[in-house]
Parts: C-alpha cells; structure tokens; sequence
C-alpha cells in the first residue's frame, strides 16, 4: 500500500512559518494529503487563532498538482461567504517543498462527533439552525457557480464552541469541487452521501448534475443529524435498507420515528428523478415549517458506515497537459477575495498558453461536421469523461471524425464567446481578446470543444 503524502511532513508543532508570522501551536488533524495545526497569527492584531494546512507542494504539471489547484481556485472564489471556511493565505516553505495554506480557525470542530454521540437529536432548533445555514452556505456556492460534491459532517466545521446555543458552521474541503454542473465523473465523493445517479451510471444516461448531487447530500446530512441514524450506506439498490425504503416509501418514516411533516420533506428530497427534488430554498422553506423532526428519541447513534470515507472510486486525472504552475498559488487573500463570477464572463487567457475560460450554465454538445483547419479541444482533469448527449437526445461520442459546438440546452440560442485563442498547426497560440459585443459560437464557426469545470477549454 501506497504511504499517504502527509506521512512525508514532519511535526510542526512549535515551528513558525512565513517569515515568523504563523506559530504553529499545536496538530489538531492528520488526513491522506496534509496535517492541520491550530497557528497564531502573530501580525494580527491582538494576535488570533487561525488554522494552517500543511502538504507537499505539486507542480501543476502532476495530476494531483492540477486537482491542488483547481481546490483553492474554488477555496479562494468562495472565500468571503459566510458560511464558507474562509482561505486567508497561500505560500510556499524556503525550500519550495511545502504548500501552507492559512483558513479561519473552528474551535468546535466539525459535525461528524455530535453526529456519531447523537447530540443534537431533541434539539430541533439547533438542527434547523444548522440545516439553514447549510443549505444558505450550499446555494452561495451554486450562485457562485461551485459545486462542492462532498459535502458530509466531516465538512461542515463550527465555528463557535459546540454548547453554544448560537452555533454556526462553515463548510470546507473544496477538494472535490468543480465548476461544471453537468458531470460525467461517476462515484465521486463519500459514498453514504452520494446521490443515486452518481452512484448508479445506468440511472443518469451517461451524466448528472453536480448541484442534485449537493442537495442530496444536505437531504442525508439532515436525516443523521435530526436522528442520529445514517438511512443507508450507500443510494443503490444493492444496498439493503436504501432498497427497502425504495419498495416500501415508510421505510424512513417507521424506522427512524420520523414526524409526518419531517417524512414528507425526506421523501421530496430522496425523489429518485433528480427533477422531482426541491430546490434549496424550497427545502429551507419547508424546514423551517417543521417543529419536530422525531416522535421518539433512540439515544443509541449508527456507527459510520464502512463506505463513510471518500468513495474508492474517486476518478483519476487523464494524463497530465502541459501547464505551468497556477499563478494563483502564491498569493494573499486576506483581503475580500473576488467573486468567482463577474456581471460578465471574464476573460482568462495566459498568452504563450492556449487556454481561455468561458462562464456559461448547462452546456451540452451538439455533432456538426469537422473542418479541416479546426483544432480539437480536449478537457483538463477536472471532467475527463465529459460526454454530454446533445439536446435532441441523440447520442453523442466525439470521434476524429466529428466536431462539436457547445451550445445552450435548446440548442437554438447562442452562447456568447468573449474571448478565443487561435492556434494553427505547428505555430504558437494567439491569444485575441473579441470586440465588446459577443461573438456567438455560430458566427465563430465549427469547432470541436468538451467542457472543463466553468466551461473551460484547452487546445492540443
């Protein structure tokens, strides 16, 4: 077995950081990829708590170098939300082995420990003042568009002690969150928390969509915490109980003493067609209706379930492109971090590069024929199996001999292209920044294109 890349960094503890800034007081977590410590930021003033990652620095030109980055891009996008863990500062150690990254420090740890103690069953108020502020933190995200795809206890931190009546939480982990919606990456997250459509390809016709799979894992999140039962292990209909609740819709309601009201809301958010779920707000709504989530107390909680870790199957990256290290890995945000979409899509285009990236929603891709002189596009890692069926429904596998555009899911209107980058065989990229006015992808002309996370492309 493997040796995780944390078993690499040495203790700490009693070290400062960053010229003298960050003492690192104590280790309060150890996962696969880092180790966490409690630090005091000694330039604060007074001096403060605040929490500092420490893992080995990846060139963006490795696999799990490029996933490091397309992390704290979407850590630092979100940063000023509320409900958010936000991401205060990134650098490197002298020797450039070590990436530290600086978050807000949660004194009262993450949720996973009232969950397993069963703490806030009978605090009803609690539970829907952490489920609000969830689902506020999870539709900030999708505004934004971020989808976290992991959300679970583990991920939720409090910020404020745990018997303080006033609690908030904050969500962190960004380490499998993508900038796509539509998702072609199947098994992806913690599979007790998992929507039946990642779990199950044959139920999402090749793709889902990464915000249904959000919401689901709130709907879990909400059961555990009202109950302090997990209701399965996994969505899939090898798995005995969530099976049973399949057949039998009062499975939830008589095993876990669920209020009628509290059933019904549990129900609309397990709907297995992803269409028939309730938006976020529309699950708030129907929250914040409810008195009581339980008619009897079963004091005794589940153990975590065995598939409670981050699925096994957590897709690999495709071989990695050429790409230089993210600017964005030195840098400081202390300051308000800023928004992840502006009123218009910006243009991202590092010259000598060929990448340009685009903001747009619920792209899909439509066959039409390959020109000679075009270019095939190809994703990054963040979506390397994005195969989306065209509007009509028909099927669609991008081949040699095709190419495609991407389209809005109409397929009749047109989506705006601010920026492009030209390459013509043998000779290097031009990097052209359009007039004002949009160029629509029509107008462009045909060009073979898969989407990445916000609907960025890569040339090759």
């Amino acid at each position: 077995m493997t040796p995780p890349l944390s078993s690499n960094i040495p203790d700490l503890t009693g070290a400062s950081v960053a010229r003298g800034r960050y003492e690192l007081t104590r280790l309060i977590g150890c996962g696969a990829f880092g180790k966490v410590y409690q630090a005091l930021d000694t330039y604060a003033w007074p001096a403060e708590l605040v929490a500092v990652k420490c893992q080995q620095y990846l060139e963006s030109s490795t696999p799990l170098g490029q996933l490091t980055d397309l992390e704290f891009d979407a850590h630092e996008a979100l940063s000023h939300g509320d409900r958010i863990v936000g991401l205060r500062h990134l650098f490197l150690s002298d020797d450039g082995e070590l990436l530290f990254s600086v978050m807000d420090y949660c004194p009262g740890g993450d949720l996973s420990e009232a969950v397993h103690n069963g703490s806030l069953v009978g605090k009803p108020r609690l539970v829907k003042r952490i489920m609000r502020q969830l689902l506020d933190g999870v539709e900030f995200m999708h505004k934004k568009r971020i989808y976290h795809r992991d959300l679970k206890p583990e991920n939720i931190l409090m910020s404020s002690e745990k018997d303080d009546p006033e609690l908030d939480i904050k969500i962190a982990d960004f380490g499998l969150a993508t900038r796509c919606n539509w998702n072609g990456q199947f098994g992806t997250g913690t599979k007790t928390y998992m929507s039946p459509e990642n779990v199950d390809k044959s139920l999402a016709d090749g793709i889902y969509k990464a915000a249904d799979t959000d919401l689901w894992a709130c709907a879990v999140i909400f059961v555990i915490l009202a109950t302090s039962h997990f209701p399965w292990a996994r969505a899939h209909k090898l798995d005995k109980r969530y099976a049973e609740y399949r057949e039998d819709p009062n499975y939830l309601h008589e095993s876990l003493h669920l209020t009628q009201e509290t059933s019904d809301l549990v129900d609309w958010c397990f709907t297995e067609d992803p269409a028939g779920r309730p938006t976020l707000d529309a699950f708030r709504r129907e929250l914040d209706k409810i008195d009581e989530f339980v008619t009897a107390v079963v004091r005794k909680p589940d153990p975590s379930p065995s598939q409670s870790s981050r699925a096994e199957s957590v897709p690999a990256p495709p071989s990695p492109p050429s790409v230089q290290p993210s600017s964005m890995i030195i840098c400081d945000c202390s300051g308000a971090c800023p928004p992840a979409v502006p009123p218009r899509p910006p243009i991202r285009i590092d010259c000598g590069m060929d990448v340009v990236r685009l903001y747009a929603d619920d792209v899909s891709l439509a066959d039409s024929p390959m020109e000679d002189s075009s270019q095939m596009y190809s994703p990054l890692c963040d979506t390397p199996d994005v195969s989306m069926p065209p509007s009509d429904g028909s099927s669609c596998s991008p081949s040699p001999s095709t190419s495609a555009i991407v389209t809005p899911p109409d397929s009749h209107a047109s989506l705006a292209v601010y920026g492009v980058v030209n390459v013509a065989p043998g000779k290097q990229p031009v990097c052209t920044a359009l007039p004002e006015e949009a160029v629509t992808l029509p107008d462009w002309g045909p060009r073979r294109m898969m989407a990445l996370g916000s609907c960025e492309f890569r040339l090759f």
